[in-house]
C-alpha cells in the first residue's frame, strides 16, 4: 500500500512537468544556427521558373527534388512524343505521349507554384 501510494505521489508530482512543452516552455525558443525566415514571394517566383526551386529553397529539399524530377521526366516524354509525331506522321502513340508528357509537367508546375508558399510558412513557423 505505501509502494502505491509512493509511486502515485510521484506520478502527481511529474504530471505538470511532462504536460510542460516546447511552447509552453518559459525559456525562450531559440532557433537552430543559420536558418532565418524564407519570403513566400520568393519562394513562389523561383518554382514559377522552375518547378521544385521554391521547395528546395525554404529547405525542403527533397520535396522539390521530386517535383523537379518528375517535371523533367513529363517534359522529356512530351519532346519524346513531339519528336516522334514529327519524325513518323502516322504514330499513334505521338498524341499520348505528347499530352500525357506536358500534362504531367503543367500539373507538376501549377503543384509546384501553389505549394512554394505554404513550404515557406511551414518554414517560418518552425523558426517560432
Amino acid at each position: 500500500m505505501r509502494a502505491r501510494l509512493t509511486i502515485l505521489a510521484v506520478a502527481i508530482a511529474a504530471a505538470p512537468a511532462a504536460a510542460q512543452t516546447a511552447a509552453t516552455s518559459l525559456a525562450p525558443r531559440v532557433p537552430p544556427s543559420g536558418l532565418r525566415a524564407k519570403s513566400p514571394v520568393v519562394a513562389t517566383g523561383l518554382s514559377m521558373l522552375l518547378p521544385g526551386a521554391g521547395q528546395m529553397y525554404v529547405g525542403d529539399r527533397r520535396r522539390g527534388r521530386e517535383m523537379t524530377i518528375i517535371a523533367i521526366a513529363g517534359g522529356a516524354v512530351g519532346f519524346l512524343g513531339l519528336a516522334n509525331g514529327i519524325s513518323d506522321g502516322d504514330s499513334k502513340t505521338a498524341p499520348v505521349l505528347l499530352i500525357g508528357g506536358l500534362g504531367t509537367y503543367v500539373v507538376t508546375w501549377v503543384c509546384s507554384v501553389v505549394d512554394a508558399p505554404f513550404a515557406a510558412r511551414r518554414h517560418n513557423a518552425r523558426l517560432r
